[in-house]
């Protein structure tokens, strides 16, 4: 029994919790243990789709701005290896928008391909950058 007063009204008030008792049988024990493993398995598969997806897109983010930053310090120019970099990073974004709910498969193939393209041309702007008396250590990971 839980009670409460207002001091300045003069009003009391009480409530009476009870509880009540039941009892799961084996069958429902078991159920709900099975259920809680389903969704243990579901859970963790939904949230290693989920950080992938969040990897990709902050990589494409962070390529995007490198490759602002370093075009701007006139660091590096507009060839042909800053422009393919350019596509994949948006295509890659635009279709995150467009595949709110992708597989992890194809999350992890995203990426594979961004990596694929992006690192070796982003390692021969680093180099040139180095060349030059520039030095980018951002640009490589």
């Amino acid at each position: 029994e839980a009670s409460a007063r207002d001091m300045h009204a003069g009003i009391s008030r009480s409530l009476v919790i009870a509880r009540e008792k039941r009892h799961q049988n084996d069958e429902g024990v078991e159920r709900l243990v099975l259920e809680a493993k389903q969704n243990k398995s579901n859970d963790l598969q939904y949230r290693r789709q989920i950080q992938e997806r969040i990897k990709l897109e902050a990589e494409g983010q962070r390529l995007m701005r490198v490759l602002k930053q370093e075009t701007q310090a006139g660091r590096i120019g507009d060839g042909q290896g800053k422009t393919a970099v350019e596509e994949l990073v948006l295509n890659t974004l635009e279709w995150l928008r467009r595949n709110p709910t992708a597989a992890y498969e194809d999350l992890l193939r995203r990426s594979e391909r961004l990596h694929e393209v992006a690192d070796p041309i982003m390692r021969q702007m680093a180099y040139e950058a180095g060349e030059h008396g520039h030095d980018l250590p951002e640009l490589v990971d």
